[in-house]
């Protein structure tokens, strides 16, 4: 039985059928390839306002005693560093971190 199974040509494919099959896979491949892209900008949008939205700020205070009567009030050198707001904003539905994938319109006479 399993070799009336191999040998029957009955169920063959034919050529267009292949062809349509395949210009289906190449549109979805093409389609899905395109989408994988801007998932991957997308994503490096994300972890671009991420970093810029991390706080750097710090501030110290070094407290010396100079005459040694344990109270460290006799010299004090403090210094600080304020973080500038974070410059880049993601908004819901808007191009990641500022990336803007418009483009003007070409005309027939462009080489690319």
């Amino acid at each position: 039985m399993l070799k009336k199974l191999i040998n029957d040509d009955r169920g063959e494919a034919s050529v267009t059928a292949l062809v349509l099959i395949a210009a289906i896979v190449c549109l979805a491949a093409i389609v899905g390839l395109a989408t994988l892209r801007d998932m991957v900008i997308q994503q490096f949008g994300d972890v671009g306002v991420a970093i810029n939205n991390l706080d750097q700020s710090f501030s110290y205070e070094i407290l010396i005693d100079t005459d040694g009567d344990g109270m460290l009030e006799d010299l004090g050198i403090n210094g600080e560093y304020i973080d500038d707001a974070p410059s880049l904003v993601d908004n819901p539905g808007a191009a990641p971190a500022c990336l803007n994938f418009t483009t003007a319109p070409g005309t027939e006479n462009d080489p690319f």
